[in-house]
């Protein structure tokens, strides 16, 4: 790539801790704690899932977890979650993306 000043090549990007969010006008990362998040804070996110796995299993889907959804992890999810049976033709997995939620990450999980 050609610059104005006339040389080559790109420019250094600045590093930083945090991640680049593509929706920067959603609220930031939380602040930190000095202790592990209260269990009961996601009871109601654990049961919304433990309901959707279920009924998952019920159908008798295979339940596949996909730690980390960022380039890799995003589009690993998306092939398993797109497989079929081989005799129906049906979907046979119901996948569950978990992202840690960190500075440099934590917009994934928000969306």
């Amino acid at each position: 790539m050609l610059r104005l000043d006339g040389s080559r090549g790109r420019r250094p990007r600045a590093q930083s801790n945090v991640g680049d969010d593509p929706w920067p006008s959603t609220p930031s990362v939380p602040p930190a704690r000095s202790s592990p998040p209260d269990r009961n804070e996601y009871a109601p996110e654990l049961g919304r899932l433990e309901a959707l796995t279920r009924t998952a299993r019920d159908e008798g889907k295979e339940i596949v977890v996909v730690m980390g959804v960022g380039f890799v992890g995003a589009v690993m999810a998306a092939i398993v979650a797109d497989t079929v049976d081989k005799k129906t033709g049906k979907p046979g997995k119901f996948v569950i993306g978990c992202q840690r939620p960190s500075p440099r990450s934590y917009w994934k999980i928000r969306s």
